[in-house]
């Protein structure tokens, strides 16, 4: 999903991460710019922000990026904040790791094969 830097914001759906502390600046900027919060604000899993998503029925006030920074698209599917977060699954780490053990032994002997010949 990529972000969107222009403004006014083009007519389309966004999400985006807002500081607790400048949601009076989303705030004015939403009804001024007529737009809708698609899904309630939820409180995100990063500490002192909220997640939005939003639609832009109109291009016709400026977007406030110093405050807010720069919105991404959001596709239809786009409805939780865990539909656009980036954490790893635990399955897919498993997997990453476990065909390291036998690489990791082979460069931990060729790391100490560096000390002057001696393995210990």
């Amino acid at each position: 999903m990529a972000q969107v830097k222009t403004s006014p914001l083009p007519l389309g759906r966004y999400w985006i991460y807002v500081r607790n502390a400048n949601m009076s600046d989303y705030e004015t900027w939403r009804k001024a710019a007529k737009a809708s919060n698609e899904t309630t604000v939820q409180q995100s899993s990063k500490s002192g922000f909220a997640w939005i998503v939003f639609t832009v029925p109109q291009n016709s006030v400026a977007w406030p990026s110093a405050a807010l920074g720069w919105p991404s698209l959001a596709p239809a599917a786009v409805q939780r904040e865990t539909d656009v977060s980036q954490t790893p699954d635990a399955d897919s780490m498993t997997s990453l790791f476990a065909g390291i053990g036998p690489w990791a032994l082979v460069a931990l002997l060729v790391l100490l094969s560096g000390r002057k010949g001696r393995l210990f």
